[in-house]
C-alpha cells in the first residue's frame, strides 16, 4: 500500500509560514504552487504527439528545433543541454522539467494568483506541494538531462530574470521503459518526502492581498513588462473572487 501524503489546510499566509517553520529545513525543501491538484508530472507528459511519435521522440525533435531557432532571441547563449532545457521550459516549451521554487511564498502566490478553477461546476482548491529533497536528489551534471535514471532536482543557472526572481528549481523526470515520464507521486523515494498544502477558493483573495503586503506579487516575481502590467491591473481592478 502506498504511503498517504500528508495534507495541511491553510487559510492565511501566517498559517502557511508557521507550518513550514515547524516542519521543514528550508534549505532542503522545494515548493510548487498549483491552481488545481494536477498530478506532479512535467508538461511534456501531458501533450499529444503528432504522427504517433513517442514522447521521447517528440521531445528530441522539439529540443533540436528550439536550439536551432532560439539563438536570435537570446541575450546569453546556453552552454549545455541543461541550460538549453531550462530556457526552453521558462519560455513555455513542454519539457521533462517540472518547475519548483526554494521560495515558499512565491509558490503560494502562483497557487492563488488567479480566481479558482471550476470543474463540472464545482470550485476547486489550490495546492502548494512541499518536497523535502536532500542533496542526494541533486542531478549528476556529468550526465545530460536525458540520461538521468531517477527523479532528480536541478538548480538552473541564472540565465533568465524570472529564474532569479522566482528562486527557480526543477525536478527532472526520467522516461520509463514505456517512454512515459514518471510522476513524482509514483516514485516511492519521492512520495514519502511530499506534503500537500490545500487552500480553499474562498481564501484565495485574502492570501493574495497578504502576499502583496509582503512584497510577493506579480511585479516581484515576474520582473518584466508582463509582471508590471499584471501588478498594475491587480492594484486598480477587482478580480472576480474579490
Amino acid at each position: 500500500m502506498s504511503r498517504r501524503i500528508p495534507t495541511i489546510r491553510i487559510a492565511r499566509v501566517s498559517e502557511f509560514v508557521r507550518a513550514i517553520e515547524n516542519k521543514y529545513d528550508i534549505d532542503d525543501t522545494l515548493f510548487r504552487g498549483q491552481a488545481y491538484n494536477w498530478d506532479l508530472t512535467p508538461r511534456l507528459a501531458r501533450i499529444r504527439p503528432r504522427e504517433k511519435r513517442t514522447l521521447t521522440d517528440t521531445e528530441a525533435n522539439m529540443f533540436r528545433e528550439f536550439q536551432r531557432q532560439a539563438i536570435p532571441f537570446l541575450n546569453i547563449r546556453p552552454e549545455s543541454d541543461w541550460d538549453w532545457l531550462s530556457v526552453a521550459r521558462h519560455h513555455g516549451m513542454p519539457t521533462r522539467l517540472l518547475d519548483w521554487s526554494s521560495n515558499s511564498l512565491a509558490a503560494l502566490w502562483f497557487a492563488v494568483k488567479d480566481p479558482c478553477i471550476e470543474v463540472n461546476g464545482r470550485r476547486q482548491p489550490a495546492v502548494v506541494w512541499a518536497f523535502e529533497c536532500k542533496a542526494d536528489f541533486n542531478v549528476d551534471e556529468r550526465l545530460g538531462p536525458f540520461d538521468q535514471t531517477g527523479v532528480r532536482t536541478f538548480r538552473p543557472k541564472h540565465i533568465n530574470p524570472r529564474i532569479i526572481a522566482q528562486a527557480g528549481w526543477f525536478t527532472v523526470h526520467p522516461a520509463t521503459k514505456l517512454k512515459e515520464l514518471r510522476s513524482l507521486r509514483a516514485d516511492a523515494a519521492v512520495r514519502k518526502r511530499l506534503t500537500k498544502f490545500v487552500i480553499a477558493p474562498d481564501d484565495f483573495s485574502n492570501i493574495r492581498f497578504e502576499l502583496d503586503r509582503c512584497g510577493v506579487n506579480a511585479a516581484s516575481l515576474i520582473p518584466d513588462l508582463d509582471g508590471v502590467c499584471r501588478q498594475i491591473e491587480f492594484a486598480e481592478t477587482l478580480l472576480p473572487d474579490e
